[in-house]
C-alpha cells in the first residue's frame, strides 16, 4: 500500500513536468486541439491532445487510489502499534 501511495506521488509530479513541458492543458475548441497555459493557446496535434487527456484523467484516478492506499497504509500501523502496546511480547 505504501509504495502505491509513492508511485502515486512521483506521479503528480510527473503530470505537473509534462504539463510545464507540453505547454498547458488540453482543451478542444471548435474542433480544433489546443494546450492552454493562463489564456494563451497553443495548437496541438489530435494524438498529443489524446495522450494529454488519457493521462490527466489517469493522474486524476491513480492520485485517488494513492490517497486511499496511504489512508489505510496510516490505519494498519496505527493498529499493529495500539495491538504492540496492548499484548506487549
Amino acid at each position: 500500500m505504501k509504495s502505491i501511495s509513492y508511485l502515486a506521488i512521483l506521479n503528480v509530479f510527473a503530470s505537473f513536468l509534462i504539463t510545464a513541458y507540453v505547454g498547458g492543458v488540453p482543451h478542444v475548441i471548435d474542433g480544433r486541439f489546443y494546450v492552454n497555459n493562463h489564456g494563451s493557446l497553443r495548437e496541438i496535434t489530435e494524438k498529443l491532445y489524446t495522450y494529454l487527456w488519457w493521462y490527466e484523467q489517469f493522474t486524476i484516478t491513480f492520485t485517488a487510489i494513492g490517497i486511499i492506499s496511504l489512508y489505510w497504509w496510516q490505519r494498519l500501523v496505527k493498529q499493529r502499534r495500539d495491538e504492540e502496546l496492548r499484548y506487549p511480547t
